[in-house]
């Protein structure tokens, strides 16, 4: 994505600890590196020419690649984390299922409304002459 369109980069870019991401639409991608919550330094990664210039500056700048079991129980975790949000209500399932039920009973009400609306409209006549 930010290395002049090699989307594989920025998976490659979790392979390492300590590292999220957030996405702002619209704005360049730019490396924040912290230490202890206080930031120490921006790096400009849009203007890197290749994947291999981000893993250089990866490891110049003290990052590791996750090992293949920090890889499994950061899985795990997100596992965990997506079950217990489903078990606690937070499902957006169950969200979008309520939203398509709130627009279906609005949808059928103002169906309703139309038809009663017209056959209204069809029982009045002209010179008192009511049609059926």
């Amino acid at each position: 994505m930010f290395l002049k369109g090699e989307a594989k980069a920025v998976g490659e870019i979790m392979e390492y600890g300590g590292i999220s991401i957030d996405w702002i639409r619209g704005k360049k991608a730019i490396l924040t590196i912290y230490d202890d919550g206080k930031e120490i330094k921006d790096i400009l990664l849009y203007e890197l020419e290749t994947r291999n210039d981000m893993h250089q500056l990866m490891l110049d700048e003290g990052f590791q690649k996750k090992t293949q079991q920090q890889k499994i129980e950061e899985i795990q975790v997100e596992r965990i984390e997506k079950q217990l949000s489903y078990m606690s209500g937070e499902s957006s399932l169950f969200n979008n299922t309520m939203a398509g039920l709130y627009v279906l009973v609005f949808m059928v009400l103002a169906g309703v409304g139309f038809v009663l609306r017209g056959k209204k409209k069809s029982r009045i006549g002209t010179g008192g002459v009511q049609r059926v």
